[in-house]
């Protein structure tokens, strides 16, 4: 990694509201990035333009970076805000990640690890074969 020191505490939640079958879903992921320097900032957004998904439980999220115009070398934890999705149109079983830079550039750095969704009513969600 570059101006990436470490990733955690990732997580992909589904949430159910009571009593509901596919309304009232909201599908959350978030964690915590550790830059090797300050001033950082760092988001989740849907990937554009994906190619052939993967899988259809599989949702691909890009992190993208934003560099400081002047850091000071000191590891800085960045909280990502979360991003979130209502009523999801699939049971997602993991997140995929991949990494840009906020002006649309490619980015060096590793993207975080594929996080499993977590499903909060105990739902078992099917992985697709492969």
């Amino acid at each position: 990694m570059g101006k990436v020191h470490a990733y955690k505490d990732f997580y992909a939640v589904c949430n159910h509201m009571p009593g509901s079958s596919d309304r009232g879903r909201l599908f959350r992921v978030g964690g915590t990035i550790t830059f090797a320097t300050d001033g950082w900032d760092a988001r989740l957004e849907r990937k554009d333009n994906q190619p052939v998904p993967i899988s259809p439980l599989s949702l691909q999220l890009e992190l993208v970076l934003s560099e400081p115009s002047g850091a000071i070398d000191v590891l800085t934890d960045v909280e990502l805000p979360e991003y979130r999705e209502e009523n999801p149109a699939h049971e997602y079983y993991e997140v995929v990640f991949s990494v840009r830079n906020a002006d649309g550039s490619a980015s060096a750095e590793e993207p975080p690890p594929t996080t499993r969704a977590e499903h909060a009513n105990g739902k078992s969600v099917p992985q697709p074969d492969g």
